[in-house]
């Protein structure tokens, strides 16, 4: 599919509706589409006019108001804003004056409207009034191309669904179609984090296990151990943000850089074929994984992006020890990927999807383990919500317990819910924060004002 869903809905979902369009709805964007390229030849030279009748082929009614549209779809109710704009502008300017978005999005919100439309013909922006960031998430179609070469093809069939007045209809409990879809998509991004954090803590542990076989003491004490789970921790967190920040463009991933040699997504792949193929076992003493991992992926962001995020300086174990592919290649392939019925590991998960708060909201869960070494055979025992770890020597085996024994030297993690307390790490919701600066900034122009 040719779109940017720049973040708007989830990645995941939106790919699977514009998969799963039924042959009378794509019969029906092509329909569309011919009679928008009729009125295209014959309008092309009056565009402003031509925008105007794309509305009314996209199926809406309008009423004018000052440079803004107001859409309906089905009865009294709008259900969207247009700004209509020159052919030539740029519908993404952020420059003064020119902030389009800002100027259609106020607007909606004084006329308790969610959706925005933001086009100059060939690009088409759609915007949420109510996301947490209206200016800078969106999704956009350009079928300027598919307008010249006159031709319908998956973007034309993609602009059908996503803009067209038939997917804003008001369904039997008077919400708009596309409220539906956006919580449905909210919907899907919310189980990208359940699916990361029902894998966090195997995660975790497997990188724990990596560093402390690496260490080769004999003897870890509590100190030993925290500084293993903390630097773990970090290490985990290193990953997330480098799947993250590929996912949203926010690292180069090779383009235009010659020193991003590879990538955190490449990185995956190998470790998913290394354990899919077999060849774990003969190249699982390597670690390959982790000086791909630390020497490029760590050095380039920790070099080119306000050095200090990746040092491991202050990290005692990330600083003298590594992990070998044995344990690394695991860890890396359940971050990137869906184990899925047979255990193929062919479904990506996507880390475009991921908000700030999933990732805070994971980072907090973590905060309330601590890491343990068995020093004797053990039992993990379960009783509603908690789970305790029990010397075997103290307690009468059942059969049950067979299969949740921890033998001397392995690693289990406790919850300990005063872990957090202690550290007073508790993640602030993404509105909290938007609040708390827009008063600040608030409170900072009123108090120029009275200065000037």
């Amino acid at each position: 599919m040719s779109y940017d869903n720049h973040f708007l809905f989830s990645e995941t979902y939106l790919n699977s509706v514009l998969q799963k369009m039924k042959k009378n709805d794509l019969a029906e964007a092509d329909e569309q589409f011919e009679n928008i390229l009729s009125w295209y030849r014959e309008y092309k030279d009056a565009w402003g006019l031509f925008e105007d009748i794309m509305i009314d082929t996209l199926g809406y009614t309008k009423e004018r108001d000052s440079q803004f549209h107001v859409l309906y779809s089905d009865n009294t109710e709008p259900v969207a804003v247009a700004y209509l704009l020159d052919k030539d502008s740029d519908v993404g300017s952020t420059g003064k004056g020119k902030y389009y978005t800002v100027d259609a999005v106020r607007y909606a919100r004084k006329k308790n409207i969610n959706w925005v439309i933001v086009t100059n013909g060939t690009i088409w922006r759609l915007y949420s009034t109510d996301n947490v960031s209206p200016y800078e998430f969106y999704y956009e179609s350009d079928i300027g191309y598919a307008i010249e070469n006159g031709k319908a093809d998956e973007n034309t069939h993609a602009f059908y669904r996503m803009f067209s007045a038939a997917f804003y209809f008001h369904n039997e409990n008077q919400v708009c179609l596309m409220d539906v879809f956006k919580e449905e998509s909210d919907a899907e991004n919310e189980k990208i984090e359940d699916i990361l954090r029902s894998k966090a803590e195997s995660i975790l542990k497997g990188l724990c296990y990596g560093l402390k076989d690496n260490m080769n003491l004999s003897v870890f004490d509590e100190s030993t151990r925290k500084q293993i789970y903390d630097d773990a921790i970090v290490l985990l967190y290193r990953l997330l943000f480098l799947g993250y920040a590929e996912a949203r463009k926010l690292l180069p991933v090779s383009k235009g850089d010659p020193e991003y040699q590879d990538s955190f997504s490449s990185l995956c792949q190998t470790a998913r074929d290394y354990y899919m193929s077999g060849r774990l076992d003969s190249v699982g003493n390597d670690y390959d994984l982790w000086d791909r991992l630390d020497s490029q992926l760590r050095a380039y962001v920790d070099k080119n992006y306000n050095g200090g995020l990746f040092s491991n300086d202050d990290k005692p174990v990330l600083r003298e020890y590594r992990i070998a592919n044995k344990h690394l290649a695991v860890c890396l392939m359940e971050l990137a990927y869906i184990g899925g019925r047979r255990n193929s590991y062919d479904q990506k998960i996507e880390y475009k999807d991921l908000s700030v708060r999933n990732l805070g909201a994971i980072y907090e869960g973590l905060l309330e383990y601590q890491l343990f070494i068995a020093d004797e055979l053990m039992v993990q025992r379960k009783s509603k919500d908690k789970v305790s770890y029990i010397k075997t020597s103290e307690v009468r085996l059942t059969n049950s317990d067979r299969n949740n024994l921890i033998q001397p030297g392995e690693i289990y993690l406790s919850q300990d819910a005063t872990e957090r307390k202690e550290t007073g790490a508790y993640y602030t919701p993404e509105d909290v924060v938007e609040y708390i600066v827009s008063q600040t900034v608030l409170n900072c122009n009123n108090k120029l004002d009275t200065l000037r």
